[in-house]
């Protein structure tokens, strides 16, 4: 599990207890656990899993989380319409999200629908990191990746606030 992950899910334990609800075993042994090497010595960061890991660092776990983003909304986006997706094809997918890293694209499924995404004082805003399109395709296919495509992307799985729900542009 990646440390921002963990921190993630410490930021939900500490909501959990200031509302008094109940930790489930699995906390509870967690925690005692935790402690109990602390009371050893060992450093907190590594009893409560907050220290990288060798060869693990904080811009890797970034790079996790926005190419999941990316492989998720994809795998939204090739679903049929009739299932709540654009009906998208592999090439499609990967050209949206080429535009939509830019802050606007034209769904070439409906009609001709623009996206346009832009702050307060009218510029684009990106909604994905820029890859080309060959980086897109082969983080499409790669093995590691799989796990990113679903309708429900965790917010545990990538370490973000929060989880996505099938988040395509209506």
């Amino acid at each position: 599990m990646s440390v921002r992950t963990q921190m993630k899910r410490f930021g939900a334990l500490a909501i959990q207890i200031r509302e008094r609800k109940e930790l489930s075993d699995e906390q509870l042994d967690f925690l005692a656990e935790a402690f109990e090497k602390i009371s050893q010595g060992c450093p907190a960061e590594i009893a409560l899993a907050l220290k990288h890991g060798a060869g693990q660092t904080e811009s890797k776990e970034i790079s996790v989380e926005e190419r999941a983003v990316v492989i998720h909304w994809m795998h939204c986006a090739m679903r049929p319409i009739e299932e709540n997706g654009l009906g998208l094809n592999l090439d499609e997918a990967t050209i949206a999200v080429m535009h939509l890293s830019e802050g606007e694209w034209v769904n070439p499924k409906k009609n001709g629908k623009r996206f346009k995404y832009t702050d307060k004082q009218g510029n684009l805003v990106p909604q994905f990191k820029k890859y080309t399109y060959a980086t897109i395709q082969k983080a499409w296919y790669a093995r590691e990746n799989k796990q990113f495509k679903t309708l429900d992307l965790s917010a545990l799985a990538v370490g973000l606030p929060y989880g996505i729900k099938n988040n395509l542009p209506e």
